[in-house]
């Protein structure tokens, strides 16, 4: 949501394409985000499970949201700012910032189709459901779950938003590199306390 909701304005305020060639990269980008739930789902339900799904993935969208960050830093990798002097200095993106930039949401595309898939199926995996106050307990965290997806929406289509806008583009898609790696420290680090408890009841 950080990246999607106004991504149409960089493209056309930064990257200086058109109003249908943005609209039409942004509904690529979604849909691809979509589609890409079921390679997720494939992955972790046939291959590796829902934990490392999650983990790769969650890094993969890292890298993607890292390569988006420092597109918007480097400036040979978004074209100039355009003069109401000089109307031939608004030239659009170039064919190599063209390039980086679909490598940077695409990957991000990846990396939420991995996590997409997993997260809600992983949380309930906690619970058994022959447990009638286990059943209980997992009513109460998709409740959480639902509710802390919307606070997380919520923020990314005013606060991040606002920071992308007046403060700077670096800085909001920054701060959406430094949430995913928070969480993937947060997850690794009640991974390993979850196995030492293991080992310690054994």
């Amino acid at each position: 949501m950080g990246i999607a909701v106004n991504l149409v304005t960089y493209l056309t305020g930064t990257m200086h394409l058109g109003n249908a060639s943005s609209a039409n990269i942004v509904t690529n980008f979604m849909g691809t985000c979509f589609m890409l739930c079921l390679l997720g789902g494939f992955v972790a339900d046939t291959f590796i499970g829902r934990y490392l799904t999650i983990a790769i993935f969650a890094t993969v969208e890292a890298i993607g949201v890292t390569i988006l960050t420092i597109s918007t830093i480097i400036p040979s990798l978004h074209p100039p700012k355009c003069t109401h002097n000089n109307l031939k200095s608004c030239e659009p993106a170039n064919n190599t910032q063209l390039t980086v930039l679909y490598l940077a949401l695409y990957v991000t595309a990846l990396g939420i189709g991995g996590l997409k898939s997993s997260v809600s199926g992983f949380g309930s995996d906690q619970f058994d459901d022959s447990n009638e106050v286990e059943k209980n307990h997992m009513v109460k965290f998709f409740n959480w779950f639902f509710f802390f997806i919307s606070i997380g929406s919520l923020t990314a289509v005013t606060i991040l938003v606002y920071i992308q806008d007046h403060v700077g583009r670096d800085w909001g898609y920054g701060i959406c590199v430094c949430a995913i790696v928070v969480a993937l420290y947060c997850g690794g680090l009640c991974r390993g306390v979850e196995e030492e408890e293991a080992e310690i009841a054994v």
